[in-house]
């Protein structure tokens, strides 16, 4: 557990929600004001036709110093309406076809809204844009200080679970489900559509709902129940219910599965009323200066109570946690996960200020998990530690969500990036540095343990921040990520927000940083600070001009790099020159370091450009480094760390021999290795190690070497290749070369590849991609099905052209063309053999349904020269190409022997690309197209047919035509297909059995 808050904080926090400290007079910018927006709504849950009928009161009071004549309202249920509503829209964008292809019963909307002012009804209008917002005219201006109260029944036909509202069957999660006044500032009005990516802004007020619904259900809200209410002896009858499933534990404490398994059976056996039938019960939940209200309800759930004590133990928060039976095991611990999480966060950002705190689980990932005053909902399960990562970051949304109400639509980074960087200093003092900082609930515990440096939250977070920058996909933190895409929000937002943050927090020191958080407290508590707001309150507690960080690491994609140049002994002192290589001035923190590499002693500098020189005591120093924790999000690592007797302008790193994988070491440069078998029919099995360097993208220097032994031969075999690849170059998004060298499967090969790939910055796709790969190689005989494959000394060279696009959504495709010239010396041909070859392919994926979709693949190709001396692997296959340049690792056996040979039951589409076996090549052909069409069948498993026409270059110039159809079964890289009718079999229905193709597709780098 974690420490309690200390004297100065408890005073503060009770001076705020005792209201002694009103927020409106507080140290706030002289035009600040907010509005006030309290409710009344009185709703009724039908589970029989998954509806709420509701009637809304609402007292809204103007303290701007502006009359209004209007006020704007959010209807975000009617973002579930259709295709055409903004939420919609945004899915789609960013991937998402469910709510596309949705029936029109599954979707959501808000109706019989009727707004009026005492017995006046008032006229109001949609949004010229959105359906979801709505513009309510009032009968007569509302001047400052003023107050209305606006009426108005409404009726929610609940979607299923697209997003936060909606339902699964009779399970519920009621969010973002009532007509809500729109936020008034500074900035004037805000009226937005729901999004699923780009949270909310809203007023704070008041809350007393009444909430209807079948006697029968476990519900938990915003807000509280009245002191005594009925509702809670039920949810205490539970919590018995629920510990009788802990308490099943054998003779030595552990779990008894057994007995664990029968009781969740016995508890799904449970008989609830049909829906509609039950008695029903009304209960009223209360709560104040709060912004929204949400409450999930499920006959289900299972029910766990906590409690924690605040402000010296003087004050007690209930802790609730609600969850399915079928997350029981990894829900055991989650008072504890919501207790620390509310307790860490409240340390830090002020005393949680209302009476509970509570989490329930989703009946289905719907968005991973989403934070409501007071209760947060969680979608994602698993593990225990990936449960309380996520319950830890949900609960800090309490504060950097329902506190200090940032406006999140425009201001993400407030909202997330400071709920991501709370992880860091959790984890961290939870569980250490070496133990449960580590990146526990990503990784599994036995991997840690292999590694000689775990990876930590902190270093895995540095980690990916420094991948976004090296990429150059990096966007500002402080950017709108509401138009963005997801890739975009998860490299700004998830990876580099945290990190910039985290340094910050690190350079004022904890005793500045709280300092801070206790004044922002203070000052924002129930309010609406904005970027402003939170840069002042840091250069306050900084006592200093923060633009380094505001502007350059949150507002800018610059590159932060210091690294110690020089460092030279003077006497008994050493000098240390520390070099800005990098565009932002910032602060940097410059180390001694003993042999061992402890820090000696530390100095900070102030931002500078080019080069300063400090001076350190002497004796005992080893080394220097900048950043000695590892907190600022330096750009290059590798220029930190100068040993004392160094080499002058060298770059020096101690080299290091590592297991498996290890947190990033800025003064190493790592070797890693693990153990390897791999298997073929020409070596049979061949084990031995793999040793890697450069780990993880974007790829910059990357090394691997596959050591293995061939028993059958009794010889060493395996690959060796090394890539170079940057970013942003010569036009490029990235430029890459790479040398390979294989002596595995019969081949000895050494290949070289050229490619550029361009596409736009922080974007997946569309994409071009130009690849220029010459081979030479030398194919054994005994390897190979000669019936398939010419052996012998082979060159190739082939140019590619491929472009991917994706951003239609329902549309996915890419076209390619292709130049090859074979030539070398075969077995049994005298003579070298020269020939070229021309391809062109496009493939398109449309879908029809959410899980519904045609595939159509096309091709032409056609031999340029030297038809009568094209090596058979090569030759434009009907069934299917045998992968001739080796660009893929497949489980075909290439020797003609086994269970699963090449070309006859292993299927790669390439060339005209029949599915069923064809083995003899029609040609070689002139010329030829093909086109393939599959999918439509739902789930896994889908239907295809094939066509292909060919003109063998026989002398008859006649056309040939081949056809198949039949059905696949695909889960992920691995497919089966089995053709039902060719045109060219005899018919007999034998054929079936030895008619089905595997493939199996692996990049080649796999080995």
């Amino acid at each position: 557990m974690l420490n309690f808050a200390g004297i100065k904080r408890s005073l503060i926090s009770w001076l705020i929600l005792s209201g002694w400290v009103n927020a409106q007079t507080l140290a706030r910018p002289s035009d600040y004001f907010q509005q006030e927006v309290n409710y009344r709504i009185e709703v009724v849950l039908n589970d029989s036709n998954h509806t709420l009928s509701a009637h809304l009161k609402l007292e809204y009071t103007n303290n701007s110093p502006d009359t209004l004549d209007f006020i704007w309202f959010h209807l975000w249920p009617n973002g579930y309406k259709n295709r055409e509503t903004a939420f919609a829209k945004q899915q789609f964008r960013n991937g998402s076809t469910k709510f596309y292809f949705a029936k029109d019963e599954d979707r959501g909307y808000i109706d019989s809204l009727d707004f009026q002012v005492g017995a006046v009804h008032l006229e109001w209008d949609f949004h010229p844009e959105w359906i979801d917002v709505a513009r309510v005219i009032l009968d007569q201006p509302l001047p400052p200080g003023g107050s209305v109260t606006i009426e108005t029944p409404f009726f929610v036909k609940i979607p299923k679970i697209f997003s936060r509202l909606g339902h699964t069957g009779n399970h519920y999660e009621i969010s973002q489900w009532y007509p809500k006044p729109a936020v008034y500032d500074r900035d004037g009005w805000h009226p937005i559509p729901y999004l699923n990516m780009g949270e909310f802004y809203s007023e704070f007020g008041t809350f007393d709902v009444h909430i209807t619904l079948p006697r029968e259900y476990v519900i938990m809200a915003t807000g509280d129940l009245p002191a005594g209410d009925p509702e809670y002896a039920f949810l205490d009858s539970l919590v018995t219910v629920t510990a009788e499933y802990y308490a099943l534990k054998t003779d030595n404490g552990e779990a008894d599965k057994k007995a664990r398994k029968k009781w969740l059976k016995e508890v799904k056996k449970r008989e609830f009323s049909e829906p509609g039938d039950s008695a029903t019960k009304t209960l009223h939940f209360h709560q104040e200066r709060v912004h929204d209200f949400a409450w999930f309800a499920d006959k289900r759930y299972l029910v766990q109570k906590g409690v924690l004590w605040v402000e010296d133990s003087t004050r007690a928060i209930t802790i609730w946690a609600l969850y399915l039976p079928k997350y029981a095991d990894s829900w055991e611990q989650s008072i504890e996960y919501i207790h620390d999480a509310a307790e860490w966060a409240g340390r830090i950002y002020g005393t949680y200020p209302y009476n509970h705190v509570s989490a329930a689980s989703s009946d289905q990932t719907a968005g991973g998990a989403m934070e409501y005053p007071n209760i947060t909902i969680v979608s994602v399960h698993g593990t225990k530690e990936l449960l309380e990562a996520v319950i830890m970051h949900e609960v800090t949304h309490n504060w950097h969500y329902g506190i200090f109400g940032y406006n999140e639509r425009d201001y993400t980074w407030l909202d997330e990036g400071l709920t991501n960087y709370s992880e860091l200093p959790y984890w961290h003092n939870k569980y250490g540095a070496e133990n449960g900082g580590r990146f526990i609930y990503v990784l599994p515990n036995w991997i840690n343990r292999l590694m000689r440096r775990p990876f930590t939250m902190r270093s895995i977070k540095h980690w990916m921040a420094n991948i976004v920058a090296s990429s150059g996909d990096d966007v500002p933190i402080d950017g709108d990520f509401s138009k963005g895409s997801l890739l975009s929000y998860g490299l700004a937002i998830q990876s580099r927000a945290p990190v910039v943050f985290d340094f910050m927090g690190h350079y004022l020191g904890a005793s500045r940083h709280q300092a801070l958080w206790d004044d922002f407290a203070q000052t924002w508590f129930f309010a609406h600070p904005g970027p402003a707001d939170l840069r002042a309150a840091y250069e306050t507690a900084a006592g200093e001009d923060l633009s380094w960080f505001f502007d350059d690491l949150i507002g800018s994609t610059k590159r932060l790099d210091y690294g110690v140049s020089d460092l030279a002994r003077r006497g008994l002192e050493v000098e240390v020159t520390v070099t800005n290589f990098g565009e932002i001035e910032a602060p940097v923190e410059v180390a001694t370091l003993d042999r061992r590499g402890d820090v000696m002693s530390t100095q900070w500098l102030p931002g500078f450009s080019g080069s300063r020189t400090i001076t350190f005591t002497g004796e005992g120093v080893a080394s220097a480094t900048t950043d000695p924790g590892m907190y600022a999000p330096d750009f290059k690592r590798s220029n930190d760390h100068l040993p004392l007797f160094h080499l002058a302008d060298i770059d020096f790193q101690r080299p290091a021999l590592r297991f498996l994988l290890s947190a990033p070491e800025p003064d190493r440069t790592r070797l890693f290795f693990t153990p390897a078998i791999w298997a073929s029919g020409y070596n049979g099995l061949t084990p031995g190690l793999v040793f890697y360097h450069g780990i993880g993208p974007p790829v910059r220097n990357r090394f691997y070497t596959t050591l293995l032994y061939d028993v059958h031969h009794a010889r060493p075999v395996g690959r060796t290749a090394l890539t170079i690849k940057r970013y942003r170059v010569l036009g490029t998004d990235e430029l890459s070369t790479s040398l390979a060298y294989t002596d595995y499967q019969g081949r000895n090969e050494t290949k070289a590849t050229l490619q550029a790939k361009f596409r736009e910055r922080a974007v997946a796709t569309p994409y071009w991609r130009l690849t220029l790969q010459a081979a030479r190689r030398s194919l054994k005989p005994a390897a190979f099905d000669t019936l398939y494959w010419d052996t012998g000394r082979i060159n190739s060279t082939s140019l590619e052209a491929y472009y991917y696009d994706t951003t239609l959504n329902i549309w996915q495709y890419w076209f390619s063309g292709q130049a090859r010239l074979v030539s070398g010396q075969l077995e049994g041909i005298s003579g070298t053999v020269s020939v070229a070859t021309a391809e062109l392919e496009g493939y398109l994926k449309y879908k029809l349904g959410y899980r519904k979709y045609l595939e159509v693949r096309g091709w032409a190709g056609s031999i340029l020269s030297g038809q009568n001396e094209l090596p058979r692997q090569y030759k434009f296959w009907l069934s299917g190409g045998l992968d001739p340049d080796f660009n893929n690792i497949t489980v075909a056996n290439r020797t003609g022997s086994g269970a699963i040979t090449a070309y006859r039951k292993y299927y790669l589409q390439e060339g005209p690309g029949l599915r069923s076996p064809n083995f003899t090549p029609p040609g070689p052909l002139a010329w030829g197209v093909n086109l393939n069409l599959g999918g439509v069948l739902p789930g896994p498993l889908s239907a295809f047919i094939d066509l292909a026409g060919t003109d063998p270059d026989d002398g008859m110039n006649q056309w040939e035509t081949y056809f198949d159809a039949g059905l696949s079964l695909g889960f992920g890289p691995l497919q089966i297909d089995l053709p039902l009718y060719d045109n060219w079999s005899e018919g007999d229905a034998r054929q079936l059995k030895n008619r089905w193709r595997l493939t199996i597709e692996l990049p080649a780098s796999a080995l």
